[in-house]
């Protein structure tokens, strides 16, 4: 969210190009980063130390993200198409609701086709039931690793700028 405000309103970029890089380009590369740099050196260790690993990972990133935006400076983010609504009758829906609710539809189905219709979700489901049989059977475990933390990464970041533009502010 961090990101795409500051492509977009500090950088003054428009929406579309904003949101291309940051979800297509700066997401996947830092969930890759991730998984590369700390937790492929994970693998023979406990899940409870997985675990601290993940949690210390967490407090860091938000470590470093008061770090580079102080959180006394405002940085307003209005939604997409502020201020435009759909009357539901009952409910005014603002266009960005509605962008939200067909964006976590549109996650689920793009989620469940790529866990049970591709081989890279196959690979990325059966590297998780079992590592070595799966690398036994051909598949590469450290590059399906590394698809799912980049997925992961473009999943937190749409969430982080839907979230940041529904509250008007990150």
């Amino acid at each position: 969210a961090f990101a795409y405000w500051e492509l977009r309103y500090d950088y003054g970029w428009p929406a579309p190009v904003a949101l291309v890089l940051v979800l297509f380009v700066l997401a996947p590369l830092f969930g890759a980063l991730i998984e590369r740099v700390i937790f492929r050196g994970l693998d023979n260790v406990s899940e409870v130390t997985k675990l601290v690993v993940s949690i210390s990972l967490l407090f860091g990133v938000y470590q470093g993200a008061i770090l580079l935006f102080p959180p006394g400076e405002a940085r307003l983010m209005p939604g997409f198409f502020s201020g435009r609504t759909i009357d539901l009758g009952i409910y005014d829906l603002t266009y960005h609701e509605a962008i939200i609710i067909g964006a976590a539809i549109l996650t689920a189905i793009g989620l469940r086709v790529l866990l049970f219709r591709t081989r890279t979700g196959l690979t990325m489901r059966s590297v998780v039931d079992d590592r070595a049989l799966a690398q036994l059977n051909g598949a590469r475990p450290n590059r399906a690793s590394m698809q799912a933390w980049a997925i992961g990464a473009v999943l937190a970041a749409l969430a982080g700028i839907l979230l940041a533009g529904s509250q008007g502010a990150v």
